[in-house]
C-alpha cells in the first residue's frame, strides 16, 4: 500500500530555491553585495537614502531598495529602482529582480512562472530540462567564474539530478567566494540535509559567525541540531533574540517556527503554541508550512486562511486542500509545490499519495511516483509508492521489479509495515492470494504509534478491494474491519477511498 508525508517529521530546514526566486522571500536583503545587512528599521533606511543621494551608484541604490521593501517604503526608493532597471552595468539579476518587485506588483502566478522546471513529464524530459540548465549554467560561470550565486544555482540543479557529489563541489565554491553569505549557508544547509548529511550542515553553521546574530541562521542551526538528536547551544540566544524585538516579525519568523517545534517535541505545548504564533505574524512559506504540520499534533493552534494566498505557499496549500478533502486543488497546489521543490520527495509523496487513494488515479500517481525518483531514487517509502501503483495498474511484472529496487535494511517500523502491505498486493495480483492474505494480516498486526490506526485502515481496505476481485464475502469482512480504525482516524483520504471501495461492493453487501 502507499503512505503519505505526515509519516515523516517536519522541521524548519531552509528552503533552497534558485537565486533568482529567493530575491522575494528576504534571504537577500541587501542585494548589492553578497553580504546582506542585518534588518532594516527607518532610521536604517534613512541612512540608504541619503547615501544614494549622496552617491547614487547601483550600489547604494540596491542597498535602498532592499531596505525598502523591508520597512514598506517604496515611493521613496522608486528613483533608485529605475535607476538599477536602466543601467546596464547592474551586476546581478537579483538586483534587477528586486528593484522590479518593489516598482511592481507581481501576483503569486507571475513569481511561480520563475521557476522554470516543467512539472509531471516524463522523467527523461525533466533530466534533459536540468541538463540544459546545467550547460547554460556553466557557460555563464565561465565568464564569470566569481558569481557566487550562479554557483548555487548550479548545485541545485545537480541536486535535481540526485548527483549529490557535484552538488557539494558546486555549494562549495560558492561559498569560497561568500563563506559568510546567508542565502549560501541557508542553500548549502537544504542541501546536506537532503542527501542526509544533517552534520555538515550543522558543523558549517556552528562556524559561521554570523549564525549568533542572524536570525535566519540560528533558525536552522536549531533545526539541524535536533535532526542530530542534538540540542542547540544557541536556545537562550533565540529566546532573547526573539524577546527583544530587534527584528521584524518577517526575519524572525523562522526562528520562532524553530523554537516552537522544539517545544513541540518537548511536549511543551503552551509555549510552542505562543511561538508558532509569532511566527505567524509575518510568516515566510516554509513557517506558514511548519504551522500547517504542527496543527495536527497541537490543538489550539488556528491558521487564518488569508495566510495561505501569500507567494509560495505551496506546501502550506496542499497540506490545507488535503485537510479540506479538496482532492483536485491538493494535486494542483502538489504539482506547483513540486515545481518549487523538485529535488524534494515530500511533494512527490503527497501527489502519489493522494492520486492513489483518494482519486484512484493511478496513471497521475504514476507520473509523481516518477519524478520524485529522479531526484530521490532511494527512497523507500517513494519507491514502494510507485510499486504499489503499477500493481494496481496490474502491471505486475513492472511492480516487483521495483519493489525489489528497495533496500529493506534497518527500515523503521512504519515502512516495515507499509512494504509488508505492498508485498501482499503484489502476491493477490500475482496469483497468489493466500500469501497476500497473510501479508496483509501481517502488516495490520505490525502496525503501531500513533499512525497505527491509519495504517490498519488502509491496509484492511486495500485488503478488502483485492478480495473483491475473488470473494465478494472476504471483502465484506476486510470492509467491517476496517471501520472501526476508520472511525479512529482523522484521515480524510481514507475516508474516501473507504467510500469508493464500499461502492465497488456487491449491492447486497453494500451498508
Amino acid at each position: 500500500m502507499t503512505t503519505n508525508i505526515d509519516d515523516r517529521a517536519r522541521t524548519v530546514v531552509p528552503r533552497w530555491r534558485p537565486s533568482l526566486v529567493s530575491a522575494f522571500t528576504g534571504e537577500l536583503s541587501s542585494a548589492g553585495s553578497l553580504h546582506p545587512a542585518l534588518f532594516p528599521t527607518r532610521a536604517y533606511l534613512d541612512t540608504k537614502l541619503a547615501e544614494w543621494l549622496h552617491n547614487p551608484s547601483i550600489e547604494t541604490a540596491a542597498d535602498l531598495v532592499s531596505s525598502a521593501l523591508v520597512v514598506g517604503a517604496t515611493d521613496e526608493a522608486a528613483p533608485a529602482a529605475r535607476a538599477i532597471l536602466t543601467d546596464p552595468s547592474t551586476a546581478t539579476s537579483a538586483v534587477k529582480l528586486i528593484a522590479k518587485r518593489l516598482l511592481y506588483a507581481w501576483s503569486p502566478e507571475e513569481i511561480s512562472t520563475l521557476v522554470t522546471l516543467p512539472s509531471l513529464g516524463p522523467p527523461a524530459t525533466l533530466e534533459a530540462a536540468a541538463r540544459s540548465r546545467i550547460r547554460i549554467l556553466k557557460r555563464a560561470l565561465s565568464d564569470s567564474p566569481r558569481n557566487a550565486l550562479k554557483w548555487a544555482d548550479l548545485a541545485l540543479e545537480y541536486a535535481r539530478l540526485a548527483q549529490g557529489d557535484k552538488a557539494f563541489w558546486a555549494m562549495e565554491r560558492a561559498l569560497s567566494i561568500a563563506p559568510q553569505d546567508r542565502f549560501l549557508l541557508r542553500s548549502y544547509c537544504r542541501l546536506a540535509v537532503h542527501f542526509n548529511q544533517p552534520d555538515k550542515a550543522h558543523d558549517l553553521l556552528l562556524r559561521s559567525r554570523r549564525t549568533n546574530e542572524d536570525p535566519w541562521l540560528m533558525a536552522p542551526e536549531i533545526a539541524v541540531a535536533s535532526i542530530r538528536g542534538h540540542t542547540s547551544r544557541n536556545i537562550k540566544k533565540a529566546i532573547a533574540l526573539l524577546n527583544s524585538n530587534s527584528f521584524s516579525p518577517r526575519h524572525t519568523s523562522e526562528l520562532a517556527s524553530a523554537l516552537a517545534t522544539v517545544d513541540l517535541m518537548s511536549g511543551d505545548f503552551r509555549m510552542s503554541r505562543r511561538y508558532f504564533r509569532d511566527s505567524l505574524k509575518n510568516p515566510t512559506d516554509n513557517a506558514l508550512a511548519q504551522a500547517s504540520w504542527a496543527s495536527k499534533r497541537l490543538g489550539g493552534l488556528d491558521l487564518d486562511p488569508s495566510l495561505f494566498d501569500q507567494p509560495l505557499s505551496f506546501e502550506a496549500r496542499t497540506r490545507r486542500f488535503r485537510d479540506l478533502s479538496e482532492w483536485a486543488d491538493t494535486v494542483n497546489s502538489s504539482v506547483d509545490w513540486m515545481k518549487d521543490e523538485p529535488f524534494s520527495s515530500r511533494p512527490a509523496l503527497t501527489g502519489s499519495y493522494v492520486t492513489s487513494i483518494a482519486l484512484q488515479d493511478f496513471q497521475l500517481a504514476e507520473k509523481f511516483a516518477r519524478v520524485g525518483l529522479l531526484a530521490n531514487p532511494d527512497d523507500v517509502v517513494l519507491r514502494n509508492n510507485l510499486a504499489y501503483i503499477l500493481a494496481s495498474l496490474d502491471r505486475v511484472d513492472e511492480g516487483w521489479l521495483e519493489f525489489e529496487k528497495i533496500n529493506q535494511l534497518g527500515l523503521a517500523p512504519t515502512e516495515t509495515c507499509v512494504l509488508t502491505a505492498t508485498r501482499g498486493l503484489l502476491h493477490f495480483r500475482s496469483g497468489d492470494p493466500e500469501i497476500g492474505r497473510g501479508l496483509y494480516e501481517a502488516a495490520v498486526n505490525s502496525a503501531t504509534g500513533e499512525d497505527g490506526d491509519r495504517l490498519r485502515a488502509l491496509a484492511l481496505l486495500h485488503l478488502a478491494r483485492e478480495e473483491n476481485r475473488l470473494d465478494p464475502i472476504r471483502a465484506r469482512i476486510a470492509f467491517d474491519g476496517a471501520q472501526r480504525y476508520i472511525a479512529t482516524s482523522d484521515a480524510n483520504e481514507i475516508k474516501a477511498l473507504a467510500s469508493i471501495i464500499e461502492n465497488t461492493l456487491a449491492p447486497g453487501l453494500r451498508s
